[in-house]
């Protein structure tokens, strides 16, 4: 949009807009949050898995062990898949209300949601943390499934 073309954003249109970016900001950190959270439960199970004794005092420990070992890196992804789709939702919100603020702004106010740049640059942390936790759990699943 050109600048002769944007319109002027009331008082009361910034406010709003600028309060439902800051409810999807409280999302997405409060889903990674929720991310970092299960995955170090799952990430100390498993590690708990590892170290099991060689030799079960009671025999169905082992197999229930064994499963546990196997299904631990995939709750993990699925975790991950599923806080990470949340995230992306939060983002593309972000996007549209981003869009609908791009007008002037009434009295001087400050930037709805700051430049674009530094914009892509906080989300740098929501969107790579997750991979790097999908990464992890790929290969403990991959390295582990022969045992």
């Amino acid at each position: 949009m050109s600048d002769a073309s944007k319109r002027e954003l009331s008082l009361e249109s910034y406010h709003v807009l600028r309060g439902q970016i800051e409810h999807e900001d409280q999302l997405i950190n409060h889903r990674l949050s929720w991310l970092v959270s299960a995955q170090s439960f799952l990430l100390t199970a498993y590690a708990i898995t590892l170290n099991a004794p060689v030799q079960f005092s009671i025999p169905a420990y082992e197999h229930l062990n064994r499963i546990l070992f196997r299904l631990l890196p995939l709750s993990g992804l699925a975790v991950v898949t599923l806080i990470y789709l949340t995230i992306i939702a939060a983002i593309l919100a972000l996007l549209r209300l981003r869009a609908l603020a791009d007008g002037e702004l009434p009295g001087g106010l400050p930037p709805i949601h700051g430049h674009r740049g530094t914009m892509w640059l906080g989300l740098i942390g929501p969107l790579l943390i997750p991979c790097v936790f999908a990464v992890v759990w790929i290969v403990l699943a991959v390295n582990g499934a022969g045992h």
